[in-house]
């Protein structure tokens, strides 16, 4: 646009300084006007014709910078309206994405709610599992104590009635001694020819009677006893397994519920800690798997317990049949 706006000032001056000649030229010399005209006349001509030549130029430049003008204007115009069209995308997508980041803000927030409810449930779960679980320890604890106890006085009442036992053997043995030695004497006094063998006939038959009976009582109690001893030796090594059990189940327990209190601190300090949308899936999953395995493992505590607790529950009903045989036997004697 510069050099346009120049190359008409151009033209313009020189015709203003050709018409500027012509008449200072005309005022000077007007007494050889008609002299001089032709050759004015020709320069003027001349001049002229430059400045028409110089003017089409001009004229053609000025058309030629006007089209690439109009077209350098199309091009800004097409160029602005695809930018708008640019901005206008970009702004719905800007709110598009804002509305879908508030949804996911939202849904995030409801989740981890859901989780917090989920946690607080799950903790009062394993909180009553393990008072319970606690509970039904201690009162196996306090009747493997009382049982203890009773196999202690077990044991004492069998060493007594062993060494009873033993006392009565032996005044049996020396009864069936002096049998013998009564019968010997009978059978001896039978052979002699005498009016009274049939007399003494009848008491050696019931001395006989009297020794096999005391002999088959004898052995009948003798069974009774090692009966009774292998009895109580087993109930004492099924008393001192279970025991053995209970110790090793609550040692167990002990540590499966702190490995519990631990797995729960770990989960409670892992869940705030989750950032985006797609993370919090992932570790929202963990923290339900650990509930789910934590309620497993107390389930299969209890499971345990129950069993345990069945089997002590047999053991000490034979332990009372047992001593109620062996009050019984004490009674009889």
């Amino acid at each position: 646009m510069s050099w346009l706006s120049n190359s008409l000032q151009l033209a313009g001056e020189l015709l203003e300084s050709v018409d500027q000649k012509a008449s200072g030229k005309l005022k000077q010399r007007g007494g050889t006007r008609h002299t001089t005209h032709l050759l004015l006349d020709l320069k003027l001509r001349n001049d002229l014709s430059a400045v028409e030549r110089q003017l089409a130029n001009s004229t053609e430049q000025l058309a030629v910078c006007q089209d690439e003008l109009e077209a350098l204007d199309k091009e800004c115009t097409d160029k602005i309206t695809s930018l708008e069209r640019q901005i206008g995308q970009l702004g719905c997508d800007k709110a598009a994405d804002e509305a879908h980041f508030v949804a996911a803000l939202g849904v995030k927030d409801a989740h981890v709610l859901t989780l917090e409810g989920h946690l607080t449930a799950s903790k009062h779960v394993i909180q009553a599992g393990e008072a319970q679980l606690e509970q039904r320890v201690a009162s196996l604890l306090a009747e493997l104590t009382e049982a203890s106890a009773a196999h202690v006085q077990l044991k004492k009442e069998y060493a007594d009635s062993k060494q009873s036992m033993y006392a009565r053997q032996c005044a049996l043995e020396a009864t069936n001694a002096e049998l013998t030695s009564q019968v010997a004497t009978l059978q001896h006094a039978s052979t002699e020819p005498t009016a009274s063998s049939q007399t003494k006939n009848r008491p050696l038959q019931e001395a006989q009677d009297m020794l096999a009976s005391t002999k088959k009582q004898l052995h009948e109690e003798c069974r009774k006893a090692m009966h009774q001893a292998q009895e109580i030796s087993k109930l004492t090594a099924d008393m001192t397994a279970l025991q053995a059990m209970l110790v090793h189940k609550e040692a167990s327990h002990h540590a499966a519920v702190l490995s519990l209190q631990k797995e729960l601190h770990e989960a409670r300090t892992a869940r705030p800690s989750a950032g985006a949308a797609p993370v919090l899936t992932t570790t929202a999953a963990v923290p339900d798997g650990q509930m789910q395995a934590m309620t497993r493992r107390l389930l299969e505590k209890q499971e345990q317990l129950d069993a345990v607790r069945s089997r002590y529950t047999t053991l000490e009903v034979r332990f009372n049949d047992l001593k109620a045989a062996k009050d019984a036997q004490d009674k009889v004697r």
